[in-house]
């Protein structure tokens, strides 16, 4: 039954492509919200195809369809005392494992436990002449060439549709931990940095006014981190809250991506995270042909843009153009959800 998932898949995009339809990729719709969806699309849905193909817990290792969803995944993983150490949003809803890859979008964790981008090990994709294709492996080390699997990390499903994936799992730390602690938006910058090369740390953020800080690790090490902070111990959601923008309320919410060492955008953000390297901006009204630093894109609000994310250099625009190019010529699949040309 699962393996005629992916023949309908396959068959519905090539009847599309046939008649030169352009197709909508859509798991479960927590990521709606992100990019440009172009009217008139076609939706392939890939709930249906779900499942766990193969676990190997010693190998840390899990390969599974792309319609399976994250809590699935949570439980068959939790069986084992492991996790996805990127920690995935989840934006209220239950993400598919293919949105989370496609989306490439990593919770407060990323610069100390890695992106999404370096937990994949390989993935099945859907072509768009209808075929299937694999690439990369499902092992830890797998250095064979180059990785054309992780170019579909953040691709927003522009390139093809997500079939099947491999993913590096990690064990659970022993014990974890929250701490608050008051800190000025002058000094913010320098604790930030300060706290971001401590061991132990795996969040470092900035919400409400408060420098909330995670540590990770064993009993013995997190209490030892715990006791060095002159702050009040607070519970774990600070983050899972912060991970899925719940400190967010006015409907309209643009994500800025510099330099973490940088003040732009400090004062005006009403959360700060990734120690520093993501600044959360609600009404900004920030024009992207004027963006002075960094990346943007517009999360919530402003629903009259058809451009989210700010324009690329002239360089990375090329790249762009001759991926897209490569895998996509006809502009199958998602069509204008990263960018209006294409």
């Amino acid at each position: 039954m699962l393996g005629d998932q992916t023949s309908l898949i396959l068959d519905q995009i090539r009847q599309a492509s046939a008649v030169g339809q352009k197709l909508q990729i859509r798991g479960s719709g927590t990521k709606d919200f992100l990019g440009f969806i172009a009217p008139g699309l076609v939706v392939v849905e890939t709930l249906p195809h779900q499942g766990v193909i193969n676990y190997r817990p010693e190998e840390l290792v899990v390969t599974v369809r792309s319609g399976t969803r994250l809590s699935e995944l949570n439980a068959v993983l939790a069986g084992a005392d492991q996790y996805l150490a990127f920690d995935p949003p989840q934006f209220g809803g239950d993400p598919t494992v293919g949105g989370i890859v496609a989306s490439g979008l990593s919770g407060p964790g990323r610069p100390f436990r890695g992106a999404v981008r370096d937990a994949l090990l390989g993935l099945t994709l859907a072509t768009s002449e209808g075929t299937s294709v694999h690439f990369g492996g499902e092992v830890m080390k797998n250095v064979a060439g180059y990785d054309v699997s992780r170019l579909m990390v953040g691709a927003m499903g522009t390139l093809g549709c997500l079939l099947d994936v491999s993913l590096k799992v990690m064990p659970k730390p022993e014990h974890e931990s929250c701490v608050s602690l008051d800190v000025s938006r002058d000094t913010l910058v320098a604790s930030l940095s300060s706290w971001h090369r401590q061991a132990a740390v795996t969040g470092a953020s900035f919400v409400d006014g408060k420098l909330l800080l995670r540590f990770s690790g064993s009993h013995e090490e997190v209490s030892r981190m715990v006791s060095r902070c002159a702050g009040e111990v607070v519970s774990g959601s600070v983050f899972s809250d912060l991970r899925d923008l719940k400190f967010s309320t006015s409907g309209d919410l643009l994500r800025l991506s510099v330099a973490a060492n940088s003040r732009y955008g400090l004062d005006e953000a009403i959360a700060v995270d990734w120690a520093g390297g993501i600044r959360w901006l609600e009404d900004s009204g920030l024009d992207f042909d004027h963006l002075q630093q960094g990346h943007a894109v517009q999360y919530f609000g402003r629903s009259e843009l058809t451009e989210r994310y700010s324009p690329l250099s002239s360089g990375l625009q090329n790249i762009h153009l001759k991926l897209k190019q490569e895998f996509d010529s006809t502009s199958l699949f998602n069509y204008q959800r990263l960018y209006g040309a294409w």
